[in-house]
């Protein structure tokens, strides 16, 4: 659901866990019938924070600043969660890395 990223941080990182982990687990089943794996699905090459900010850079955001064109800016809050969500998802990236590093 694209509306997700639009959520509190809360709710938002729940609902992205859930998606990861139903993506991971699709990507393990196509690994172990000698399927390529699809776009997202390969825990070993997708973190979560990574496929989130991605999904918010190339489709959320600019979707949801169409529909702030649309009606006035009357829905500019909406962006405001986005914005706090990727900035959340960054610094979950930035962990993420610094713990591969080690």
């Amino acid at each position: 659901d694209i509306s997700n990223p639009t959520k509190s941080t809360s709710i938002y990182v729940e609902w992205a866990e859930r998606v990861m982990k139903e993506f991971w687990n699709q990507g393990d089943l196509e690994k172990e019938k000698k399927m390529p794996v699809s776009y997202l699905c390969d825990r070993n090459i997708f973190t979560t924070a990574k496929a989130q900010i991605g999904f918010i850079d190339g489709i959320v955001l600019p979707f949801f600043k169409s529909i702030c064109i649309i009606f006035d800016d009357n829905l500019n809050f909406l962006i405001d969660n986005i914005n706090k969500n990727r900035s959340y998802y960054i610094k979950q990236k930035e962990l993420d890395e610094m713990k591969d590093e080690l």
